[in-house]
């Protein structure tokens, strides 16, 4: 699945969120990868957090990292455990 999201009137060129790193949980698929794509859009580094295809995560990692020219990484942090939660905030 390759979603495109741009926020409407937004210019394309802006980078308001460089030197930032968001962390987006649900972002493997739906409106959480179009929300990590958004936030890469705008210049921040991106977590991708989620369940799927390592193949498939992977491949959605290269192409938002090309696309934007920002890092782009994977946790596969459980939402349902705290100190996974931890680790993975704290490797972002």
């Amino acid at each position: 699945m390759n979603i495109q999201l741009k926020a409407q009137g937004a210019p394309s060129a802006s980078r308001s969120l460089a030197g930032k790193v968001s962390l987006v949980t649900g972002s493997t698929s739906g409106i959480g990868l179009g929300i990590a794509r958004a936030l890469a859009e705008a210049g921040s580094a991106v977590v991708l957090n989620g369940l799927g295809v390592a193949s498939e995560i992977a491949r959605t990692k290269d192409q938002i990292s090309a696309d934007c020219d920002v890092k782009v990484s994977y946790s596969p942090a459980d939402m349902t455990k705290p100190a996974a939660i931890s680790e993975m905030a704290s490797s972002a």
